[in-house]
């Protein structure tokens, strides 16, 4: 148990202070002979000098460090709406990718559906009747030639074609 001592320090200070708790221990005022309003005025007076103390060693900030926090807040500003504006950009970009996609497909099945429609036309049997009228046969077996080639991607005119 802590160790309570009961010192008389003024007549107005009656509660002992318990020595080895966390409370500060109240500093001794001087006992002043004299009158209790003369007293009291002393009181204040302290509290009045110990309320300015506190109030002069508060931190105040100089002019070049509110300069270095606006200068840092007009960055941090710059940077945001310069972030903001790629990003609008960048959806503006999504959105008309989106949209010409969009319109590539339907055009490849207009594509597809009008060429269903040409190959539906075309009249095979009238090709074959024409071309027979004009001498033209279906080649037989003797007359196909295969060869094969050293490179498939690049063919040079009539440079790799056998003559035999």
């Amino acid at each position: 148990m802590a160790d309570v001592k009961n010192r008389n320090i003024s007549s107005t200070l009656r509660q002992p202070y318990t020595y080895g708790n966390t409370a500060l221990q109240p500093a001794a005022v001087p006992v002043k002979r004299g009158t209790k309003r003369e007293f009291e005025k002393e009181i204040e007076n302290r509290i009045e000098e110990k309320v300015l103390r506190n109030r002069m060693s508060t931190r105040t900030y100089s002019s070049l460090q509110i300069l270095i926090i606006a200068l840092a807040l007009m960055v941090i500003l710059v940077i945001g709406g310069f972030y903001l504006n790629q990003l609008s950009g960048y959806r503006a970009k999504v959105n008309k990718a989106a949209s010409l996609e969009k319109q590539m497909l339907e055009l490849s099945k207009d594509n597809a559906l009008l060429q269903n429609i040409y190959e539906s036309h075309i009249d095979y049997s009238g090709i074959y009747e024409y071309a027979s009228s004009i001498g033209m046969t279906t080649p037989g077996k003797q007359q196909i030639i295969t060869y094969q080639r050293s490179n498939e991607e690049y063919v040079e005119k009539d440079g790799e074609i056998p003559n035999e």
